[in-house]
């Protein structure tokens, strides 16, 4: 369960005032072997939320090349990069291929 308290309060202090009331809270919804423990807020996030571990360097990784391949392809959409020529660029060896591109583009 988390709780926010204030700045100014110390450990011990959390931990005279929430210790009996948790103890109470769990009595009367039925757990058993109970125990009470405070940590702040500042700790978790030095050192557990912080330490990079083996999913996160896959998942950032992954991450990472999804990037790269977003940025190349749109590098090649914005660029003349693989444009085939279009076939009015194409010199016509006969009067009938020039007749079909024509009746195509209709």
């Amino acid at each position: 369960m988390g709780l926010c308290v204030p700045k100014q309060c110390s450990v011990e202090q959390v931990q005279a005032a929430f210790a009996p009331l948790m103890t109470q809270y769990a009595a009367n919804s039925g757990w058993n072997d109970v125990q009470v423990s405070i940590e702040p807020s500042g700790y978790y996030t030095k050192e557990v939320a912080r330490s990079v571990n083996k999913d996160k360097a896959i998942g950032l990784g992954f991450l990472g090349l999804l990037f790269f391949i977003v940025i190349a392809a749109t590098t090649v959409q914005v660029s003349s990069i693989g444009d085939k020529k279009d076939s009015q660029d194409v010199p016509f060896e006969s009067s009938v291929q020039y007749e079909a591109n024509i009746l195509r583009r209709k």
